[in-house]
């Protein structure tokens, strides 16, 4: 399960590589699979990824992947819908899946010294994709509460970025056509990302927080 991108899997791609794994796993006899969750950072929110679990499921009964089965076998394990757990990993699909893995650059790229910025000037309207993504995702929710910092960690990055992915070009602009009008707004942009940041990183800060209680890890040491 691809986890690399940033806060939510990029369940497209995961799936994408993991059908044809399956295939040919089957068909050379291999009986056994283990299913992991590639990531490299602690802000990737692995409990999301437990919808890819039904594919194995799905796969290893039925021998191929059949969606509906997919979906209820999600279901019948956690009384959650898959369709909206897909929706997780929309802020990594920019512009509907024509650029991937944009976010966690887009996050954490200095806007002053716009060194990612190059590869965001051929995207168009990110900030109008984000805002879309961010009203989808405030309208999802899981019934569970174990997934309901998964969903408010991803919908705050989306909401961030519909201000921060495209601002240090703004920015940048307004500053060589010496548009004070365009720099006024800049200013303006940056305090509602800024805004923004502090309440994506207090989401965040839950779920690591939440994380590492789950899993023995208290401040000063570890639990009995």
């Amino acid at each position: 399960v691809w986890l690399w991108s940033g806060h939510g899997p990029l369940f497209s791609r995961s799936v994408r590589n993991t059908l044809p794994a399956l295939d040919a796993c089957r068909k050379g006899g291999v009986r056994e699979v283990l299913a992991t969750v590639w990531h490299d950072s602690p802000e990737g929110n692995i409990i999301a990824s437990i919808p890819a679990l039904s594919w194995f499921v799905s796969y290893g009964f039925k021998g191929d992947f059949i969606i509906e089965d997919v979906k209820n076998t999600f279901f019948n394990a956690t009384g959650e819908d898959y369709d909206t757990f897909m929706a997780l990993q929309l802020p990594e699909k920019l512009s509907g899946g024509n650029y991937l893995n944009f976010a966690k650059t887009a996050l954490y790229n200095d806007v002053l010294l716009g060194v990612a910025d190059k590869h965001f000037e051929k995207i168009e309207n990110p900030c109008g994709y984000y805002r879309e993504t961010t009203e989808t995702l405030k309208n999802l929710n899981a019934k569970g509460p174990y997934f309901d910092v998964a969903f408010k960690t991803v919908t705050a990055l989306s909401d961030l970025l519909e201000n921060k992915f495209s601002y240090g070009l703004r920015l940048k602009k307004a500053y060589d056509e010496k548009v004070a009008a365009s720099g006024e707004e800049a200013a303006a942009t940056e305090k509602a990302a800024l805004e923004k940041a502090q309440s994506e990183y207090n989401t965040a800060k839950i779920k690591l927080e939440g994380e590492a209680d789950a899993n023995g890890v208290v401040k000063g040491g570890a639990k009995n």
